[in-house]
This record gives C-alpha cells, sequence and structure tokens, in this order.
C-alpha cells in the first residue's frame, strides 16, 4: 500500500446485512456490490459463503461481475468455511479469503477448550490452506481487543506472515476501542464507557431537579 493511502473496505454485503430488516436477496446484493464497484471501493466484503447456499451464490455471483474491486468472503478457521469461501470468491478478477477466530481468554477457556498453542497452530494451518485459493488472505483475532490487547493472544507476525497472510486485524466488535493517533488503540477505561448523566426538569411538586441513572453506551455487537 502506498504510504498515506487509506484503503476502503466495505462490509455492507456482510455485516451490514446483520442489521434488522436489511437481508437482500442476490439480486439487490448484486446492485449494492455493482455500485460500490463503481465508487471505487477497494475491498468488497461480499457475504459469509458458508453461512448458507443463498450467500454462497451471492458471493460466487458478485465475483464474477466485479470488475475493480477485491471481492472477499468471511470464513471462520474451520477447513469447511475455508474451502467455501475460496469456491465462491474463485472466478474473482482479485479474490481474497478474510479468516478469523476468538482469541479472547473467555473465549479459549469456555467456548474452545483450547490452548493458546493449539489456537496458533489453528491460525497456521488454516491461514496456509487459504493460501491455496488465493495469495490475498486476512486474518482477524476476534475478541483480542476486548482482552485490553495484552491480555488477548499474542499472535506472533511470523506465524501468519510466513503462511501467506498479508493483513492482520485487530477488531473491537464491542466498539470499546479507538486510535490514540500515533497507529496505537485506545483501551478506555471503565467511566469513558458512560454518557454523560442527563438532567431532568424540575419536579413541579419539589422543585428540585433530579437525574437519571447513568447508562452504558453499547453499539451493535
Amino acid at each position: 500500500m502506498a504510504s498515506g493511502r487509506i484503503i476502503i473496505f466495505d462490509t455492507t454485503l456482510r455485516d451490514g446485512e446483520q442489521s434488522p430488516g436489511m437481508s437482500m436477496t442476490t439480486e439487490e446484493k448484486l446492485l449494492v456490490a455493482e455500485l460500490l464497484d463503481t465508487m471505487g471501493v477497494d475491498v468488497i466484503e461480499a457475504g459469509f459463503a458458508m453461512a448458507s447456499d443463498g450467500d454462497f451464490e451471492a458471493v460466487k455471483a458478485i465475483a464474477e461481475r466485479t470488475k475493480n474491486a477485491v471481492v472477499c468472503s468471511l470464513a471462520r478457521a474451520k477447513p469447511a468455511d475455508i474451502h467455501r469461501a475460496g469456491e465462491a470468491v474463485k472466478p474473482a478478477k482479485r479474490p481474497r479469503i478474510h479468516t478469523f477466530i476468538s482469541t479472547s481468554d473467555i473465549h479459549l477457556k469456555y467456548q474452545f477448550k483450547l490452548s493458546r498453542e493449539e489456537v496458533l497452530d489453528i491460525i497456521r494451518e488454516m491461514v496456509t490452506l487459504a493460501r491455496s485459493y488465493t495469495d490475498n488472505v486476512e486474518f482477524s483475532v476476534l475478541g483480542d481487543g476486548r482482552d485490553a490487547l495484552g491480555r488477548g493472544l499474542p499472535v506472533p507476525r511470523g506465524r501468519g506472515r510466513h503462511q501467506g497472510r498479508r493483513r492482520h486485524d485487530q477488531p473491537a466488535g464491542h466498539g470499546g476501542l479507538w486510535h490514540a493517533g500515533d497507529h496505537r488503540l485506545h483501551v478506555p477505561r471503565r467511566d469513558e464507557h458512560r454518557a454523560p448523566t442527563p438532567t431532568r426538569p424540575s419536579s413541579p411538586s419539589t422543585g428540585r431537579t433530579t437525574s437519571a441513572s447513568p447508562r452504558r453506551i453499547r453499539s451493535r455487537p
């Protein structure tokens, strides 16, 4: 990537479709993909090919018709997901597989029941498998941000890069991180997640002002 250039990664057709009432037909997805490609979006995450036959067909159709943008399918770090994503994006001029795995301490202990070393081996194997379909592989450590950066899984750069991973993401699925301006991620304090406490009008009976209970700001997962 050229110095200072911003790459636009659009996930309207994948993550955006999870919004209530935003489910699209294949024809509607093709229309949106065409518009995104015409607009000059760099990467179109066209869907989650393993999610359903309909999603697979939509990703494949977008891959066949997109002229300029990279066409990407999301895939869990599982062989079946990687194969399905690889087949879906195969027709694209510029295909990409975006694979991920949860890496927080909680997920490792209670969801996967795996050690850190075991998860690192999975990452290596799945990125290698994805590379058999395309040299454009993106890897995300889902949930790592919620472990305050230092407590999450320390994915060594060499594990992915030596297997062909070209991009490494650190998502903040709950909106808990933001850039500090110098290429670092800022981990907010607990009180920084709270909205200002609103003040209600004076009570007609007492003349005193009252404060609403503080509430937390929560973004959609």
